[in-house]
């Protein structure tokens, strides 16, 4: 089975690097957290990391820099960006310099969560079970989940379900979806994609 994606977190707020990647296991990604930019750049994670958070604002060398030395030494590292500065022509700059997102401090999981599906490779077409052993079996999760989710609201016409019970299904169904793409990635897999009469790889 493929190894478990690895996000890295860079940030200088200690809170931050302590509950960040309480979250993105809960995810089900691995994680490693960094309080500075060259303390990531000194660490052997680099080549190994799918997708950094990144603090715009630190002490030494910024986020911005440290995209900039990556790009350098030749690191294609999808970056989202996270900051606490309020300026609306923050993100705009950040995405035309190729970060994949720029997120407001303090974001919601939902927000993080399409972040990171923006951060694996742009679809064109569905998505089938497939690729790696590992995203094989998040695609399967993923459809028991679906179905679960359809049988609730099948059942919600005749007798009353909690709103918030279909929520958590439906944003579990999109986690696993993510899940089963960032372990093709890592595993150096194409995903199978759709098309009608057979299927083809990206």
């Amino acid at each position: 089975m493929g190894q478990t994606p690895l996000v890295s977190v860079v940030d200088d707020d200690e809170s931050v690097r302590e509950s960040l990647p309480d979250l993105l296991r809960q995810f089900g990604f691995a994680a490693e957290a960094f309080p500075s930019a060259e303390a990531f750049l000194a660490s052997d994670v680099v080549s190994k990391t799918s997708c950094l958070l990144l603090d715009v604002a630190m002490p030494g060398m910024s986020g911005p820099e440290l995209q900039e030395e990556l790009i350098r030494q030749g690191e294609t590292i999808p970056i989202v960006f996270i900051t606490a500065h309020g300026d609306s022509t923050v993100r705009p700059c950040l995405l035309a310099r190729g970060a994949v997102e720029c997120l407001p401090k303090p974001f919601s999981e939902v927000a993080l969560l399409d972040a990171l599906n923006a951060a694996l490779p742009a679809l064109e077409d569905f998505v089938l079970p497939g690729g790696s052993r590992a995203a094989a079996a998040a695609h399967l999760a993923r459809t028991v989940c679906r179905r679960a989710e359809r049988s609730l609201v099948a059942l919600s016409r005749s007798e009353p379900v909690p709103p918030l019970l279909m929520q958590y299904l439906n944003r579990l169904s999109d986690l696993l979806f993510v899940s089963a793409r960032a372990l093709n990635r890592h595993a150096g897999r194409d995903d199978v994609l759709w098309e009608q009469g057979k299927s083809r790889k990206e």
